[in-house]
């Protein structure tokens, strides 16, 4: 739909948690309060990356950026945290700039300006015939 961001990014059909595994890395260009995790798909997945470097804080461990590579290695995409905010009491990133690196000039930015957990909602708000009619 134009974005630089795809479907599992916003869905999460994979969790970077439980179809990964990690290895703590250093790359030659690290920051001291960074930590840096490896992240490599199981085997036994149909996962879109290859591998996805992940940079993060040491002291709160919220996301700086990721980087998104494919099976040969090639750097494809990479994301971009910033505006640390606190919502509801869950602190984290409210800006995510995605650089699609095969679309030269191409990034989607996605800003949160106010976030609500927990809301309850009706179960068919989400069946098909609701789901097309209009608004």
């Amino acid at each position: 739909m134009g974005s630089d961001f795809n479907n599992d990014d916003l869905v999460k059909e994979f969790s970077l948690y439980e179809d990964y595994t990690y290895e703590l890395i250093e790359p030659e260009e690290a920051v001291d309060s960074l930590v840096y995790v490896n992240c490599i798909p199981r085997e036994d997945l149909p996962v879109v990356w290859g591998r996805v470097v992940i940079a993060a804080t040491k002291a709160n461990h919220l996301p700086v950026w990721q980087m998104y590579y494919d099976e040969d290695g090639e750097l494809l995409r990479e994301l971009h945290y910033s505006d640390v905010q606190t919502f509801e009491g869950s602190t984290f990133p409210a800006t995510m700039d995605m650089i699609h690196h095969t679309k030269e000039g191409h990034r989607t930015i996605i800003r949160y300006l106010k976030l609500e957990f927990d809301i309850p909602f009706d179960n068919q708000f989400f069946t098909q015939r609701k789901l097309r009619a209009p608004l």
